[in-house]
């Protein structure tokens, strides 16, 4: 019982989001299991990010499967967890007392396990939950008497890899090497340690690069098999016949084995480097950030190392702008890679440096390359709009911040033309920022036409990077 003692004022009802993932399949080969392969990338991962200090509930709903859920703070440590049973539904209630992004695991509680699950999760949000996709791949081998021994090699990326070998009649064994040719010690093991018929090993992967997975058998008889591979990785070569697999898809959408794989697109390498604003000494805090062009959605992030270098694997099929953020909301340039074209197996493409400014970095200027116009004119075309209200996002917050908009051609064409474009473009942004809360007074727009090229203008890709909008702090009011 509850005794008020005197009159009750400003009560605040709290509202809470609900997120909520219905239906959700471990897949055809089931779940890595609950206890020593809980991290198995068999199992399922979301992050998001509570409100600092704010509570949330989460709720796994499972059928035909007992399931456990953990928690990971930004930190890297589990911070609570729930188990079921039997079918059932395991909950957590927690305090987000650390600043970024949490991650929630739902496993299995036993190897392989199958079934389907509903995931709730109810508190305040800045970034709602989201399901990070691993792959699958499946690879058909045979071994005849004069090679018994086969060798792959799988571009990884930081996290864990789950292998399956399996036949139906030729016992073999594995051995995943690092990039340096060391082998890498597994945290989970199923099947005899010797050769075996059915063997299930799961590795942490902790530097990306390229491995080499050895499969070797000591029958001497021809014998078929097949290998799975979960986690994040490019599509695996087959060092023996020096020809690529079929590149991975989402574990979700992975079609069961059919002895066959799957003809799937390869994921993209995407490298580059962070650079600092004047003011901040370190890469704490500093997220790199890529989004659909088209659409605007944000489809993940990454951290930076402590010298600013990030990487990336991204699907083809789509327009990607990647920029960063930091936790005092500075501003950075942007990039744009259009992966809308045909991409070659294991591309790699090492990107422009990002810069990052603060509001009290005058005199520093970025480049906004994701703003885009009708060719040979000043329209804005709607891809622009996410850059651009980023832009906005930043002047909001720094209202005594006062910056040029300058826009930029290439050498093609008149001169003069060049000129009254590139100003008729700088006063559409100028525009589109004044229309979305920022004041006249704190933008200036000029047209630079081709005076200050960034590349040679005698190839389609220079001429590209010169065709651009910059943003410089000149001031504070």
């Amino acid at each position: 019982m509850i005794t008020l003692d005197g009159p009750v004022r400003n009560v605040v009802k709290q509202q809470f989001a609900h997120w909520q993932q219905d239906k959700v399949s471990f897949g055809n080969e089931g779940g890595g299991g609950g206890y020593d392969n809980f991290f198995s990338p068999r199992n399922h991962v979301y992050t998001f990010e509570p409100e600092l200090d704010s509570w949330f509930d989460v709720q796994a709903e499972s059928n035909g499967v007992p399931v456990k859920i953990c928690v990971v703070d930004p930190t890297g440590k589990v911070t609570s967890q729930h188990y079921s049973s039997e079918d059932g539904a395991p909950f957590l209630v927690q305090k987000a007392t650390q600043k970024g992004v949490y991650k929630i695991w739902v496993a299995t509680r036993e190897t392989n396990g199958r079934g389907t699950y509903k995931l709730d999760v109810v508190g305040t949000f800045k970034q709602n939950p989201t399901r990070v996709e691993t792959t699958q791949q499946t690879i058909n081998g045979q071994f005849v008497a004069s090679q018994k021994r086969h060798e792959y090699r799988i571009p990884a990326r930081l996290g864990n890899v789950e292998i399956i070998y399996r036949s139906t009649n030729t016992p073999a064994s594995f051995t995943l090497y690092d990039q340096f040719n060391q082998p890498i010690e597994s945290f989970f093991r199923q099947g005899y340690e010797s050769y075996n018929q059915l063997l299930d090993r799961s590795f942490a992967v902790k530097q990306e690069g390229t491995l080499k997975l050895v499969v070797e058998t000591k029958e001497a008889t021809v014998g078929d098999y097949e290998l799975m591979v979960w986690g994040h990785a490019g599509p695996i070569v087959n060092a023996n016949q020096r020809a690529a697999t079929p590149a991975p898809a989402p574990a979700t959408t992975a079609p069961a084995s059919t002895g066959k794989a799957a003809q799937i697109l390869a994921d993209v390498l995407l490298s580059g480097r962070i650079r600092l604003p004047r003011s901040a000494s370190s890469f704490r805090g500093v997220k790199v950030v890529y989004e659909d062009v088209d659409t605007g959605q944000k489809l993940g992030e990454a951290l930076p190392d402590d010298k600013g270098n990030y990487s990336i694997m991204v699907p083809p099929g789509r327009k990607y702008a990647i920029t960063a953020t930091t936790e005092d909301g500075a501003i950075s340039s942007s990039q744009y890679v259009n992966l809308a074209r045909k991409t070659q197996p294991n591309e790699r493409i090492v990107l422009d440096e990002i810069a990052i400014i603060s509001a009290l970095d005058v005199g520093s200027a970025i480049t906004l390359n994701n703003i885009f116009f009708e060719t040979g004119k000043d329209r804005l075309l709607p891809a622009s709009y996410t850059e651009l209200s980023r832009v906005a996002k930043f002047m909001k917050a720094n209202p005594s911040v006062k910056v040029e908009i300058s826009g930029h051609t290439d050498m093609q064409g008149s001169a003069t033309l060049n000129q009254k474009l590139s100003q008729d473009r700088a006063i559409s942004v100028s525009y589109y920022l004044q229309g979305n809360g920022i004041g006249a007074g704190q933008i200036k727009a000029i047209g630079l036409g081709s005076s200050k090229p960034v590349a040679p203008n005698t190839t389609p890709a220079g001429r590209e990077k010169n065709r651009r909008v910059e943003f410089k702090i000149v001031g504070k009011s």
